[in-house]
This record gives structure tokens, C-alpha cells and sequence, in this order.
């Protein structure tokens, strides 16, 4: 079985994630390690996230084989070491675009988590202080909003969880 857990900036995804691991010994793929180094990004809706190379991974374990993948490490600019997955009982997908349309067939279960604006703020305060909260405003708040308008990923999950 597949999960994907999509939703807003500070939501808590890999907070719901890490708590189905925990209790299923699930594998998590995380959306932010398929990000794309600046050179390779576009302007296109999720532009910024390698959705071809989640697709096959997600393709792989779809179909019982074995797949892997080097996540993108953004603060050093670098791949990191390759993460080998062996289809397991229970893979979660977990991150911002996980439920994008290249990518949304291979789950078997969809969850959207939705935050009200103030709750997201603080969130994001708390965990990266101004400087964080001004580049997600700026930056990945917009993008996101952009995917979630055009996509609409919230109606086509299972379970809608709203955190206010």
C-alpha cells in the first residue's frame, strides 16, 4: 500500500507521516528530498521538484520492485547518499506535491492536510524564526497556492484533516 499525505506548509504531513511509522514500520519518502538544484528548477507548477524521478519511484514500488533515489540537499548545494527502497507493506509519500496528477495513480490512499493562515505562521516561527517565515511567505507559500488552485489536490483525497 501507498500513502500520500499532501497539504499546506506547516501542516504537520511528516508529523502525521513519522506517527504511521511508527506504528505500521511504514517507509517514508519525503517530496523535499526530490528537490531540484537551482540550475534545474523552472517556472512551472511544482518546477522545483524532480516529479519524474518521484514518479519512478513511486512506479517501482507500485509494481513490487525495488527503488532508489539520491535526495537533493539544499543547504550544501549537493546529492546526498542514494536511499535504496524495498517495497514494504506500507510506503508513505509525504510532502507539499506528492499528490500532483504525474504522481497521484500510484496511491492507494490520499490525505490532504489543510492549516488555517495564523496556525501556519506560528509554525513556521517556531521552527525557522523570521527569516524562514519571510522566504515561505515570499516564496513557498505562493508556489504551493499556485499548486493548490490549479491542481486541487484536497478533492481528491480520502481524508481531509484541518488543523485551526
Amino acid at each position: 500500500m501507498i500513502l500520500a499525505i499532501d497539504g499546506r506548509a506547516a501542516a504537520g504531513k511528516t508529523t502525521l507521516a513519522k506517527f504511521f511509522a511508527a506504528c505500521a514500520a511504514a517507509r517514508i519518502i519525503h517530496t523535499d528530498d526530490f528537490f531540484l538544484p537551482p540550475q534545474k528548477r523552472s517556472k512551472k507548477i511544482a518546477g522545483h521538484i524532480d516529479l519524474d524521478g518521484l514518479k519512478k519511484v513511486l512506479q517501482n514500488l507500485s509494481d513490487g520492485k525495488y527503488a532508489a533515489y539520491k535526495p537533493y540537499d539544499c543547504g550544501r548545494g549537493k546529492y546526498k547518499k542514494e536511499i535504496k527502497i524495498k517495497p514494504e507493506d506500507l510506503i508513505i509519500a509525504e510532502g507539499c506535491y506528492s499528490l500532483h496528477p504525474k504522481l497521484a495513480k500510484y496511491y492507494n490512499q490520499k490525505i490532504f492536510v489543510d492549516i488555517s493562515p495564523s496556525v501556519q505562521k506560528k509554525r513556521i516561527l517556531a521552527r525557522g524564526g523570521e527569516k524562514s517565515l519571510q522566504a515561505f511567505k515570499k516564496i513557498w507559500i505562493p508556489e504551493e497556492e499556485k499548486y493548490f488552485r490549479r491542481y486541487a489536490p484536497q478533492k481528491r483525497c480520502d481524508i481531509t484533516l484541518e488543523i485551526k
